[in-house]
């Protein structure tokens, strides 16, 4: 027959047992609610926190200029901010607006004409007489034209409706981070402490700089960014003058635009190439098509030089992080891709060693007195 004394401490581990698991599901419980309720806001938050180490060397520079008050230097650093964002996005728009209401009344009234077909396109082969028979139609009666791809236009305007909305939503939560990262400025010291005590509680005082190594790759993955968004832009603006290209200021300020939303300059690039055949010689398209399909892909091969310069980190794991990061999130996903890859190779670098020595300790030497 068991004794009481016997099932005491099996009660007390039991007990003790029960408590762990209700705190544990309580702490969950509280994660998961505060996590719930800044869901909608997290991508701002997030942007907001990436703003604030990259501006933060200029928010301090600008705090010294003004006799050490920083708030002024974060307010000027929001304002700006604010001013490049929203105003042309407002222009934009408004031009947009009225290029639209425009197109709808000449459409109404007929005084947009449509030239006719020059010769030689129904020769085209597979496609020849279809386009020319449209563009006769379209030239004679636009609205009619216009009837018998109705549905096609429709798609068309649906899809550019909701690009516009989602690239108005993308401004305005940009326009919410800049004001996140102003409000970031203040506290940022208290913030990174705060972290820093997190990491010592997670990982130990020993491998305890994943907050530096952090920062520090924001801060490449910005040079990386905006630098190569800069060269490229440069480079391709001479190729286009070089050759006297049409619309080559606008194309340049395009590939600019498109490398830094991450989106590649590439295709902008190679449809000026092929345009290019169509309108130079065969010597200098050439010429052309060399010079700028290394332009075109500079981006690939540079940012992850530029990230994984000064990182304790193999070149080749930053490149996965880039290209993984920017495949699968977009510009976002650009800066967290290297930062997540980066701290799990320094952790489990880490791991690696504490494991090879545990496997093979120290020789300690015994000296026996003569």
């Amino acid at each position: 027959m068991t004794e009481p004394s016997e099932l005491q401490p099996r009660d007390k581990i039991a007990g003790v047992a029960i408590d762990v698991v209700i705190r544990i599901g309580l702490l969950f419980l509280v994660i998961y609610f505060c996590f719930f309720v800044i869901a909608p806001f997290l991508t701002v938050i997030i942007w907001g926190a990436i703003l604030a180490v990259i501006l933060y060397p200029v928010q301090q520079w600008l705090a010294a200029r003004f006799g050490g008050r920083g708030g002024l230097a974060s307010g000027l650093i929001v304002f700006l901010g604010l001013a490049v964002t929203l105003i042309p996005s407002f222009m934009l728009g408004t031009a947009t607006f009225e290029s639209l209401r425009f197109l709808e009344a000449g459409l109404t009234d007929g005084s947009i004409k449509i030239p006719p077909p020059p010769d030689g396109i129904a020769d085209w082969p597979l496609i020849g007489q279809q386009l020319n028979a449209f563009w006769e139609l379209a030239s004679n009666n636009l609205q009619a034209a216009l009837g018998e791809v109705k549905p096609q236009v429709a798609a068309v305007v649906k899809s550019m409706l909701r690009a516009s909305a989602g690239m108005g939503l993308a401004i305005l939560q940009f326009a919410a981070s800049i004001i996140v990262a102003g409000l970031l400025f203040g506290p940022g010291e208290a913030l990174v402490a705060t972290l820093r005590a997190l990491e010592c509680r997670i990982v130990g005082r020993r491998n305890s700089h994943f907050v530096d190594l952090t920062s520090v790759t924001v801060q490449n993955v910005a040079q990386g960014v905006i630098g190569v968004a800069l060269l490229q832009a440069i480079l391709a603006s001479i190729g286009y003058l070089a050759v006297d290209f049409p619309f080559g200021a606008a194309l340049s300020a395009l590939v600019l635009l498109l490398s830094i939303l991450n989106l590649g300059p590439t295709l902008p690039v190679f449809l000026s190439i092929i345009y290019g055949w169509s309108i130079m010689d065969t010597l200098p398209a050439i010429i052309f098509t060399i010079y700028m399909i290394p332009v075109g892909l500079l981006d690939n091969f540079m940012r992850p030089i530029i990230v994984a310069r000064g990182l304790p980190v193999p070149i080749a794991v930053m490149f996965i992080g880039v290209a993984g990061g920017a495949l699968t999130g977009g510009l976002l996903g650009l800066f967290i891709g290297p930062i997540v890859l980066a701290v799990g190779y320094q952790l489990f670098s880490a791991w690696i060693a504490v494991s090879d020595a545990d496997a093979n300790p120290p020789e300690t030497t015994v000296t026996s007195d003569d």
